[in-house]
Formats: structure tokens, C-alpha cells, sequence
């Protein structure tokens, strides 16, 4: 099994970077770990934060490379290049009425992947619950069957959420006739 940890446009922190080679060591993963962002400075940063969190990935087989650009095509481009089974993108809680840059981001993220991907809203080594979400596409189905076998190795309780399009109004009354 091979996986992408991908570190957009922000720092590492310890706590996510551990969660990600928790995930990596228990399902006995390859992780490949990408770290990229459009500014240098923002880049820069973010490679001393790998410094002091790499001790982390110890017991990962693990590569890391870092690459200035657009997030979301240099994920695209290392999707191509190999075969993962599952992207992990750390995502933030912001308390923001309009969208942020991040958030759209993240949505990106999410349509140009095509393998299952791992949000992870917040950071625990105690990973117990995990919120499986599809919606009937042609990716649904390995989504479940990966979150099926983390749910096994972990030992954790996994909800699968189906969403559904509405009904078309043409419908309504339908169930009544």
C-alpha cells in the first residue's frame, strides 16, 4: 500500500505529522510525503517544521521532496507518477464566513484526486472514530473498502455516510401516488 501525505502552503506540525505515520505504521504503508507551497518563504518554513517533526515517520518507510508550485497540480502531477491508494491532507477549522484560500484549496484537492482522501480536521494518536463519506461515484467503492481496512487494523469505530442528489421535482408526490 502506498500513501501521499501531502503538506500545502503550511508548516508541519508534530501532532498531524505523528497522526499521518500512525496511520502509515498501522496499515504497513509506504508513505510519500509532499511538501509544497507558491511562495519560497512560505516553502522554506515549512522544511524547518519538517526538521523537527521527521523523528516521527522513524518507524514509516518513508520519502519526503519538497516543490514550489500550485498545491493542488504538483498533487496532481505525483498522483500520475505513481500509484497511491490514498491521499492524507491535514485541513484546518476556520471560524470564517467567506471561504479562505486553504478551504479552496482543500476542495481542489478533493476533485482532482482520484483515490480516496484522508482530511484530517483534527490531530489524535487515539484514533477510535472515523467518518466514512460517499456519495455514489465511481470512487465510492474504494473508499470503503480502504476505510474498511483501516477501520480492521485499528480497531475503530467507522460511520459511513451516503449523500445522495435530491429527488427531481418532477418526482415529488411520487410515493404518495
Amino acid at each position: 500500500m502506498k500513501l501521499l501525505y501531502l503538506v500545502a502552503n503550511q508548516e508541519m506540525t508534530v501532532s498531524r505529522a505523528s497522526f499521518v505515520a500512525e496511520i502509515a505504521h498501522r496499515l504497513e504503508a509506504n508513505l510519500q510525503i509532499l511538501v509544497t507551497a507558491d511562495d519560497p518563504a512560505v516553502l522554506e518554513k515549512t522544511r524547518t517544521s519538517y526538521d523537527q517533526a521527521q523523528h516521527v515517520f522513524d518507524r514509516t518507510v518513508h520519502q519526503v521532496s519538497f516543490v514550489q508550485g500550485d498545491p493542488a497540480k504538483e498533487m496532481e502531477g505525483e498522483l500520475a507518477n505513481d500509484g497511491y491508494d490514498m491521499v492524507l491532507f491535514a485541513v484546518g477549522r476556520r471560524k470564517r464566513l467567506i471561504p479562505s484560500q486553504y478551504r479552496l484549496l482543500s476542495q481542489q484537492i478533493i476533485k482532482k484526486a482520484k483515490v480516496p482522501v484522508l482530511l484530517v480536521r483534527q490531530s489524535s494518536n487515539l484514533l477510535n472514530r472515523m467518518l466514512v463519506c460517499t456519495g455514489g461515484m465511481e470512487i465510492s467503492e474504494p473508499v470503503v473498502a480502504l476505510s474498511a481496512r483501516l477501520a480492521g487494523k485499528v480497531g475503530m469505530e467507522a460511520t459511513l455516510l451516503t449523500v445522495a442528489a435530491p429527488v427531481p421535482s418532477m418526482y415529488t408526490g411520487m410515493a404518495e401516488m
